[in-house]
């Protein structure tokens, strides 16, 4: 059940308390850098550090100092020691969200040597976490054997305009959590680039030793291996522009003597044709080779041996694919957030935001809410269904005194990523309805389509100063009716249902119940069906969203539950077609003027797009009712009483606004499902 069965049908009224608006337009992440490298002989030295935007920077251990200013390339003093331990660079990055890109440039630099950041992990291993980290521990721990730790990828930083910039060669490194940017575009969450990714790593191919990420592992080819290959499966198509290969060995002998001495680059969509974008021959730099090409939109890549070592076999270590665009999916996850008052209770109202969505690009949110900061522990308890669209009612749990948001982007496009803007919400800690509420409904299990009697029962928790509770919601999958048992005569002033809420009215606003039992009689079609609820204090339109019971039903020994699945389902998810009333008299009398196309959708979880056509008996389309996508549930000329709402709902008139000669007329009806498309057609007629 989405929230807009309550945009659909509150009252429009003033609030009885004055919201607050709560706003994010900015957003921030924090990450971890580490590297180790090691020395023959102790030396002096410097650190040159730059960071987007600010920075803590530790050697061995040691806070050498940090920086604020994201434009500045600072140097620290410091002492190289020798010996198999190494050194120790750390570095904590904080980034606040200005667009000014995403990243670390850092070097060691002695008399004898330079230690850079760089992506290539044959040169120098450098890593990343966002998990938190405490104290000094992190500093020089083993980032290898924590596997909250991963390798860097490229990052994005205008070198222009940093100040003391030691090399503008120098690789910016970075780490993005979940797949987001915060601060490639100021203001805006996007998805962060794949630039500096190894797209092989983990995928499937001819030669698995090649994409496991491990130096110590190889394709071991024989001495004669020309035209041998290996080859990797991307998955989805990628705009790739180079490949790696690293040779296995040790030392400089292991690998002069385990190296390719020529490979050719391929890349292909369907693993029969192959096209070849690059080729390197006369190999002399043994550890590792790059083949750099201009981009090209591939699946598939190889490498095939096009010289060979007459002496000694070669011994591939890692074949690394590289390419540019945006990552598949991302999500950002904030804080718990209390708004400024961490201890009271709120009811959260108009959910609203700003951001960009392309064309095959997707950008949701969800909430959920709790009581402490404790509550969001259990990273998947709780969530809302997920939003694709802003100014909506707040969908989560109410009411709560903190809540968490997630925004999850996608995008099936890699040159395209959805953007996020701003986000608001609206609250009130004033007036609330009720302090405490929550619901389950019995039976959760029940035959598809039959008349089933329901029962809901609400807990309810009131402080002294709640406002009471004016009129309740529940979501029903399809027109309801009360089944008056005695016990709500004495509190009940009014009750309607349309197909998908039953409402209640209070003679009083309730203050003092602490259970309410309210049986109805419905019937579901839908694979599923969740009988939410949602209160109204008197005289607001902003409803306090009721939480789902939690304990075990003594009776059954089952977990309570307002959900209802079925036992059983009708062969077809549409059925009881058929047009009502089946000849009508479109002469503008206000008698038999109009007909419906009534039928039953069942079988589904999600609204689906439904095609309502009228034809002559020729075939030629007359009139396309386009109804919007509807979800499982009974649609019948009485359930609305409201000429024009019913989906099949026909005047008698062609799309361009004229009446239809009298005769029969043909209505097809189609609905689009996860199997195919399922068909019913049937006979009107107009009469004069």
């Amino acid at each position: 059940m989405s929230i807009r069965l309550i945009s659909l049908i509150v009252l429009c009224c003033t609030a009885a308390a004055t919201a607050q608006t709560w706003e994010q337009s900015s957003w921030r992440s924090t990450t971890y850098y580490r590297s180790n490298f090691v020395s023959d002989a102790p030396l002096e030295g410097q650190l040159h550090v730059a960071a987007v935007d600010s920075y803590e920077v530790y050697f061995n251990g040691v806070l050498l100092g940090g920086d604020s200013l994201g434009t500045r390339m600072q140097a620290y003093a410091i002492e190289v020691q020798d010996g198999k331990s190494g050194n120790d660079i750390a570095v904590k990055v904080v980034n606040r969200g200005g667009g000014g890109g995403n990243g670390l440039i850092a070097a060691v630099v002695t008399d004898e040597y330079r230690i850079e950041t760089t992506t290539n992990q044959v040169v120098q291993g450098w890593y990343w976490t966002a998990a938190e980290q405490q104290g000094l521990e992190w500093t020089t721990a083993d980032p290898e054997d924590d596997a909250a730790w991963q390798t860097v990828q490229q990052g994005s930083v205008e070198r222009g305009p940093i100040q003391d910039l030691l090399d503008p060669e120098i690789e910016v490194v970075s780490g993005f959590e979940a797949g987001i940017d915060v601060g490639a575009r100021q203001g805006s969450l996007v998805l962060s680039q794949i630039r500096g990714r190894n797209l092989a790593l983990d995928k499937p191919g001819n030669r698995k030793e090649v994409v496991d990420g491990k130096l110590n592992t190889s394709w071991d080819p024989p001495t004669s291996a020309l035209n041998y290959s290996a080859s990797v499966d991307l998955q989805v198509r990628r705009n790739v522009s180079s490949v790696r290969v690293v040779t296995r060995g040790s030392n400089p002998g292991q690998l002069e003597e385990n190296s390719l001495r020529g490979y050719s680059v391929q890349v292909s969509d369907d693993q029969v044709r192959w096209t070849e974008v690059g080729v390197i021959h006369d190999i002399e730099k043994f550890d590792w080779t790059e083949v750099r090409f201009t981009p090209v939109w591939t699946r598939y890549v190889r490498i095939v041996i096009v010289d060979i070592n007459s002496v000694s076999p070669p011994k591939v270590a890692e074949v690394e694919v590289y390419g540019d665009g945006y990552t598949d999916e991302g999500t950002y996850l904030s804080e718990p957030l209390s708004l400024g008052a961490p201890g009271r209770a709120k009811n959260f109202g108009r959910v609203r935001w700003d951001a960009e969505v392309p064309v095959r690009t997707d950008l949701f949110v969800q909430f959920r809410t709790g009581n402490s900061a404790e509550d969001f522990e259990d990273p998947g308890r709780g969530w809302s269904s997920p939003l694709s669209s802003g100014d909506v009612w707040f969908p989560a749990s109410e009411p709560g005194a903190w809540l968490q948001y997630r925004v999850s982007l996608e995008s099936r496009d890699q040159r395209r990523t959805p953007a996020l803007h701003s986000l608001e919400l609206d609250y009130t800690t004033e007036e609330l309805a009720v302090s405490g509420a929550h619901s389950r409904v019995t039976p959760n299990r029940v035959s598809m389509g039959a008349d089933t009697l329901f029962v809901c029962t609400l807990h309810l928790a009131f402080a002294p100063e709640d406002a009471g509770i004016e009129r309740l919601l529940i979501a029903v999958p399809s027109e309801a009716r009360l089944v008056d048992d005695g016990r709500l005569q004495g509190i009940l002033a009014d009750w309607t249902s349309t197909q998908d809420a039953l409402e209640l009215a209070f003679s009083e606003p309730l203050r003092d119940v602490d259970q309410l039992r309210i049986p109805f009689r419905a019937r579901s079609h839908a694979n599923s069906h969740e009988f939410r609820m949602f209160l109204f204090s008197p005289g607001s339109d902003n409803p306090v969203n009721v939480a789902e019971s939690v304990g075990m039903d003594e009776s059954t020994g089952e977990l309570f539950s307002w959900a209802v699945v079925p036992t059983t389902s009708p062969d077809d998810a549409l059925s009881s077609v058929r047009a009502n009333p089946s000849v009508f008299t479109p002469n503008g009398d206000d008698i038999n003027d109009d007909t419906v196309i009534e039928l039953i959708l069942s079988k589904v979880d999600t609204p689906r797009d439904l095609g309502v056509r009228i034809f002559d008996l020729r075939g030629t389309l007359v009139r396309d009712l386009k109804p919007a996508p509807l979800a499982a549930g009974v649609y019948l000329r009485l359930v609305s009483g409201a000429r024009g709402i019913v989906p099949g709902y026909w005047d008698g008139r062609d799309d361009e606004g004229r009446l239809v000669p009298p005769g029969n007329y043909i209505y097809r009806v189609q609905v689009e499902l996860d199997a195919g498309t399922e068909t019913a057609t049937g006979v009107v007629g107009v009469v004069y």
